[in-house]
This record gives structure tokens, C-alpha cells and sequence, in this order.
């Protein structure tokens, strides 16, 4: 699966790419976890939204990818801190591109807005934490007010990806 400790051997090592995408949310405790999709449900066998849950409620909950996948694969959903030790186990670290699921549905918009302030405060805590090469990290974000922000508050690469709910497109 996508965003998995064997997805991200098989670009690098296998297939030799400098650098990996990934998916991050943030959960009600105000950490990071790489899954792709706005609900569990889609791909394991917990129910909810990943921003109403704990790390610990969803960090290691196995993939459920449907026969006859499930018998090939033992992945696990990772948060963001295991996946940049990882990386810092590699003898070069790769380029990450991180994309920013700041929106979650289930919240009504002022509580979207609440929840991407104290998503892109946390995340560039989290990213300084580790104190890592500004060169190798891009984060990737739907949100004109998170790539302002992170453009005026960082030095990370930001990307705007132009979508509906923001620009008004059908």
C-alpha cells in the first residue's frame, strides 16, 4: 500500500527515485499519520476519521487490501515520526514530498479553519523537530492560507494545488 514502509523501499531502493510523496493528517492529539484517504474504512478495518482519532488508536492498524492481497502483505499504517527516522536511516535522506490532507469533511468550515492553523503550526514544529534539510522537504497543500502561511513562516518549498473547493471550479 501507498505509504507504507514498503512502498517507500521499492521507489527508492527498487526503482531508484530520488524522493517519495506522502500523504499526512493530523490526529485529535495533534500528531501525524500517513494514510491516503479521508476515512479508515477504505482500507482497513476500523471505521471513523483519522483527525477524530488518537496516534495511538490508528498508528499500526493493519492495511486491508482484499483477497489475495492480504496474504502478501503484513503493512501497517505509520505515522510521520517513524517514517522520517526511517529516512534518517538511509545513507542519503530522499526528497519528501508531503501532501497536506488538511480538510476533513466531517468538520463544519470554521472548524476546518481552526484545524489548519493548528495543523500547519504543528507540522512545521514536527519538520523542525527533526531539523531536517529545508531542500529535501515540499509540502503540497489545497489551502491558499496554509501555503501563505508555510511561504511566511518556513523554509520549505510549498506547492498549491488548485482545487474546487477553494477557486470555485466544477
Amino acid at each position: 500500500p501507498t505509504n507504507s514502509i514498503s512502498a517507500f523501499k521499492k521507489a527508492l531502493d527498487i526503482d531508484k527515485a530520488d524522493g517519495v510523496e506522502l500523504d499526512i493528517h493530523m490526529t485529535a492529539d495533534f500528531e501525524f499519520i500517513l494514510y491516503h484517504d479521508k476515512k479508515l474504512d477504505s482500507k482497513t478495518k476500523k471505521a471513523g476519521y483519522i483527525e477524530e482519532l488518537t496516534i495511538n488508536q490508528v498508528e499500526g492498524t493493519s492495511y486491508r487490501l482484499g483477497f489475495p492481497y492480504d496474504f502478501f502483505q503484513e503493512e501497517v499504517i505509520i505515522s510521520l515520526d517513524s517514517a522520517i527516522r526511517y529516512f534518517k536511516s538511509l545513507t542519503e535522506f530522499p526528497i519528501l514530498q508531503l501532501d497536506i490532507r488538511n480538510y476533513c469533511e466531517k468538520f463544519v468550515s470554521k472548524d476546518n479553519d481552526i484545524w489548519e492553523e493548528k495543523m500547519r503550526e504543528r507540522l512545521i514544529e514536527k519538520l523542525d523537530e527533526y531539523d531536517l534539510d529545508p531542500d529535501r522537504i515540499h509540502l503540497i497543500t489545497i489551502s491558499k492560507k496554509m501555503c501563505l502561511f508555510f511561504m511566511n513562516h518556513s523554509n520549505y518549498k510549498v506547492s498549491y494545488e488548485i482545487n474546487k473547493i477553494e477557486e470555485g471550479l466544477d
